[in-house]
């Protein structure tokens, strides 16, 4: 990949390209694991546990230890 030297504004249509396929990419991927969380919760849902507290235990699960003691 050709890199723009310092002070250069100009970069190959060929490298723009690539940049722009990739992100609509990650974003049309962002798009389907929402969906599937969405999916997931919704089967939370229909076993009957609380939605909110599935949330919350998911929301702590992430952070770290010393996060989660204070």
């Amino acid at each position: 990949m050709n890199l723009a030297k310092k002070g250069d504004n100009s970069v190959p249509a060929s490298d723009l390209r690539k940049f722009v396929e990739r992100i609509e990419n990650l974003i049309d991927e962002r798009s389907k694991f929402t969906a599937d969380i969405k999916t997931v919760y919704a089967e939370v849902k229909a076993t009957g546990l609380d939605v909110k507290t599935v949330r919350a235990l998911v929301r702590r699960r992430g952070m770290d230890k010393a996060e989660r003691e204070e």
